[in-house]
């Protein structure tokens, strides 16, 4: 017995039978990429900017620690989620994840400042949209309905027979009653003067003459005798005076414009089909 114990080759696999089971005890288990999550360098470095982007300053360590549990949290939960099917078929993750490449794709568009001559040709394509508003300089002599009885009306016509007559010597400001916004209004667009007095009123002004007394026109407050000093009538914009809007405006079409083809190359890659709904849609007002 003893000679057997002394024999080398029983030694041999007790030494391999011990090595065996020290490593089998301190050897990591095999990684699984589909159970693994990792928080590399790169990743810690992406929470660490996001907060510090948010918060105009660096986490402290708790805070870091509270970023890493909220990453693994919602790592299981998503792929615990995929797992389950749940991305099949949502509108929601199905609109999301289309927008994600949409946003690629934008980051993958580069767009170069387009000359003059270009802005030119966009501004005369969608004049319309960068019209100048009509202005207008005028004053005004207020006849407010509270402190006036029914003759209001002739009164106003009786002053506006002494301004036409001899209108330099009438002190405006004290010819009527008083008006909280005052009697003279310089270079007022008119969609302000419309957003102030009302439409029917400024439709009536902006028909008025200029140099002249007129009126009285009726607005929400009451009766006013007008005296146009200056007219402008609505016009296109010059370039110089909405270059800022029409690069910006131009700008977004293009980058749509280049989105949209972006979409229509990757269509081509598809078989589409589509048929109708079973039921019969809804026929909008005035079509047969």
């Amino acid at each position: 017995m003893r000679t057997w114990l002394k024999e080398p080759f029983l030694h041999f696999l007790l030494i391999g039978a011990g090595l065996f089971f020290l490593y089998g005890m301190t050897a990591n288990e095999p990684q699984n990429e589909e159970t693994l999550i990792e928080i590399n360098t790169a990743r810690a470095d992406r929470m660490v900017a996001l907060w510090e982007k948010r918060w105009n300053r660096l986490p402290t360590q708790e805070e870091f620690n509270g970023l890493k549990e909220q990453y693994i949290n919602e790592e299981v939960l998503y792929r615990e989620a995929l797992a389950m099917g749940l991305d099949s078929d949502d509108p929601v993750v199905r609109r999301r994840m289309a927008q994600k490449v949409k946003f690629i794709s934008n980051d993958m568009i580069s767009i170069e400042t387009p000359s003059d001559k270009v802005l030119q040709t966009y501004l005369d394509t969608h004049a319309s949209k960068y019209q100048v508003d009509a202005k207008m300089t005028f004053e005004h002599i207020y006849f407010n309905p509270a402190k006036h009885d029914a003759s209001m009306e002739e009164e106003a016509k009786a002053l506006l027979v002494k301004l036409m007559a001899d209108g330099n010597n009438i002190e405006v400001e004290n010819a009527g009653d008083s008006f909280f916004h005052g009697t003279a209004f310089k270079d007022m667009k008119e969609f302000e003067v419309k957003r102030l007095f009302g439409k029917e009123f400024t439709k009536a002004l902006f028909e008025q003459p200029t140099g002249k007394w007129t009126g009285p026109l009726v607005s929400g407050f009451g009766l006013h005798l007008v005296r146009v000093e200056v007219k402008e009538a609505s016009k296109k914009a010059l370039l110089k005076e909405a270059k800022k809007r029409v690069l910006e405006e131009w700008t977004w079409d293009e980058r749509k414009r280049r989105n949209d083809a972006f979409i229509l190359n990757l269509r081509k890659s598809y078989d589409v089909r589509t048929t109708k709904p079973s039921r019969a849609l809804l026929t909008p007002k005035g079509s047969k």
